[in-house]
């Protein structure tokens, strides 16, 4: 005899487990927190500043105009090297010409001359060209090659400060990204600028630009190898990565002896903790946000603040237009 189903029986039992997992997928993400989706990733950036391509801009047009500027002078310095009259030509060399016309390109390369066979071919006496009265008698060089024109002294170039950046792409700042952070304001990751396929530049020239429409130009290098003895002298900011073998190659590989001829700056993540090795040294530390990038122009003018605080109180020599400087110099901060 059959028994009676129990009415606590389901009916559809693949209905109650697909209930049974609705419910615990239910329970599991309400414990989890949502931090981005397409939506929220569009409504994070609120401040939508595109100043930096004006920036940019003006970066271009002024590189432009300043390799305009540069063909122009080469142009106007091969216009003033003196050239020789042709007068002054010599005339063996000119009766050259005359000579090649009689060569018998049909027959054999013997030249045949204008004269008779028997009569022996010389060389024409060469006559002196007359000098006009009223220029000076003094010999004119036949050309000056491009390598003989004058070159700038050493003293009339214009060295510009150093700053020096780590190599490594596990830092937060090297070559890749500096142009964009210290001069744009705007702080590309490494990751960003290594998916992009954008190569990497041996190194930087940043112009740092005060309200008064003024700047000065900062060069930016990584590679310790190639720097010569005498740029060190030149060298106002080092960016620490956290590792001391950074300095291996430095002119001073000591740590406290670096630190008290340069500027040290140690850029880190703000919600994560500054390399263990900076407690003991001598920088300063700057915080940069890993999503906000509406703060990073404040962190940039901290950056050029404690920069610009140094170089003028400790080389202020380095500067191309001169400024008042106050305290005593000494060798470091």
């Amino acid at each position: 005899m059959p028994t009676k189903k129990r009415a606590t029986d389901s009916v559809n039992p693949a209905q109650d487990v697909a209930n049974h997992e609705h419910s615990i997928l239910t329970e599991s993400l309400a414990k989890e927190r949502l931090l981005f989706d397409r939506n929220t990733v569009l409504d994070h950036f609120k401040v939508k500043d595109f100043s930096f391509v004006l920036e940019e801009l003006h970066n271009i047009r002024w590189s432009e105009q300043a390799r305009v500027k540069q063909k122009e002078k080469e142009m106007h310095l091969k216009a003033k090297q003196p050239q020789m009259p042709l007068e002054a030509k010599d005339p063996i060399l000119a009766n050259d010409d005359a000579f090649l016309k009689d060569i018998d390109t049909t027959g054999s390369f013997t030249a045949v001359l204008s004269n008779t066979s028997t009569t022996p071919f010389t060389l024409p006496v060469p006559t002196p060209t007359p000098t006009p009265t009223n220029t000076p008698t003094t010999s004119i060089p036949r050309s000056i090659k491009p390598s003989e024109a004058p070159k700038s002294t050493p003293s009339q170039r214009v060295l510009h400060p150093i700053i020096m950046v780590p190599q490594a792409s596990s830092t937060l700042i090297n070559l890749q990204n500096i142009r964009d952070f210290l001069e744009l304001g705007v702080f590309i990751s490494l990751q960003t600028k290594m998916d992009s396929l954008e190569s990497k530049p041996t190194e930087v020239r940043l112009r740092r630009r005060y309200e008064g429409g003024t700047s000065i130009s900062y060069d930016v290098f990584d590679n310790p190898g190639k720097m010569r003895p005498e740029d060190w002298d030149r060298v106002v900011c080092v960016i620490v990565k956290g590792a001391a073998w950074q300095f291996k190659q430095y002119k001073y590989p000591n740590v406290a002896e670096l630190f008290d001829k340069v500027l040290g700056i140690h850029f880190y993540y703000e919600d994560e903790a500054p390399e263990p090795a900076i407690k003991t040294w001598n920088v300063k530390k700057i915080a940069i946000s890993k999503h906000e990038r509406h703060k990073d122009k404040s962190v940039v003018l901290s950056f050029w603040k404690l920069l610009d605080q140094y170089v003028n109180t400790y080389k202020s020599h380095l500067l191309q237009k001169p400024r008042p400087t106050t305290g005593t110099k000494r060798s470091g901060p």
